[in-house]
């Protein structure tokens, strides 16, 4: 039996004539892309040097730096300056390699690296961690800025800062 749920963006779009369900991705686009790319850097990622974890620890504190600037922005309701700085490839993808370099760099623990975790989308039955923490803190930043007084986006951007002091207060003090 044929289904008769569309395949694609396109198709959901023409199905239900609703404009807000042009751009959202099916399920199954979701995981090819996490296939694609999180479970390709799993794989394939060569070790983390000693430089590739002092490159890590410098950008988690560049984001703290950048959070401080957020919170400025958001008392006076800069809302599309904060979502252009959460949307910057510096808290998109910086922010998750800097924690994927450093949990997965044998430098730490068994108990410390499962506190980091896994990315929001990829840790499913096991233990999230600060990573993921961060990574939806900054989606629901994304979700409901414009909804949010500068009190409610101080309290996420904190729960950011907070993920971030835990993984660099782990990391061994030789890296910094």
């Amino acid at each position: 039996m044929a289904s008769s749920l569309p395949s694609s963006n396109l198709a959901r779009y023409e199905w239900d004539s609703n404009e807000s369900t042009k751009n959202i991705p099916s399920y199954n686009e979701v995981m090819l892309n996490h296939r694609n790319v999180n479970v390709k850097e799993w794989t394939t990622a060569a070790p983390a040097t000693s430089y590739d974890i002092k490159r890590a620890v410098r950008n988690l504190k560049v984001i703290l730096k950048k959070l401080d600037e957020i919170d400025v922005l958001l008392d006076s309701y800069s809302y599309s300056e904060v979502l252009s700085r959460l949307n910057s490839p510096m808290f998109q993808l910086t922010l998750s390699r800097s924690f994927e370099v450093i949990r997965s760099s044998g430098i730490l623990s068994f108990e410390l690296s499962n506190d980091i975790g896994f990315s929001w989308g990829s840790c499913a039955w096991r233990h999230c961690g600060s990573r993921a923490d961060a990574e939806e803190a900054i989606g629901e930043m994304n979700k409901f800025l414009g909804m949010f007084e500068p009190f409610e986006g101080h309290f996420t951007v904190g729960i950011v800062r907070r993920c971030i002091e835990e993984v660099l207060e782990a990391t061994p003090k030789e890296y910094f």
